[in-house]
């Protein structure tokens, strides 16, 4: 056995931790804007790009809300499937919709989708209100 391993055993919980907080805060960040003070200006820029008005604010309350609820922990592997989901569906936009050939400008949501399908599959861990709420985790 790897001493790093033996050396950081116990911590899967920490890590878990740190992945929901830091993708839960990039998703309200991301989400603000769609549902705050600029939404008229996000939702023109969407619109010219194709994507209606009322699919831009449900994206929006989605990332703020699962943002807040991975933060605590709170219904992580929902929110975690959603996350993947919403990834796929930006990554068909960025490469089929707008023609981007390359990675660039979706290698953030390829990352998302990576991050979601783990929370998905791991959890929150237990150190996550999903702890307290489901006992059987």
């Amino acid at each position: 056995m790897a001493a790093s391993y033996l050396l950081f055993q116990g911590f899967q919980d920490y890590g878990l931790l740190v992945l929901r907080v830091v993708i839960g805060f990039a998703l309200v960040v991301h989400g603000y804007p769609k549902i705050g003070s600029r939404r008229a200006s996000v939702i023109d820029n969407m619109r010219s790009r194709g994507i209606p008005g009322p699919v831009t604010l449900l994206v929006g309350y989605f990332q703020f809300i699962g943002g807040i609820l991975l933060i605590i922990g709170a219904a992580t592997q929902i929110v975690g499937l959603l996350v993947a989901l919403e990834a796929i569906g930006s990554i068909y936009l960025y490469a089929r919709v707008l023609g981007n050939r390359y990675m660039y400008g979706y290698e953030r949501d390829i990352a998302y989708f990576a991050i979601g399908l783990a929370l998905f599959f791991l959890g929150a861990g237990a150190i996550s209100v999903d702890h307290y709420l489901i006992p059987l985790l």
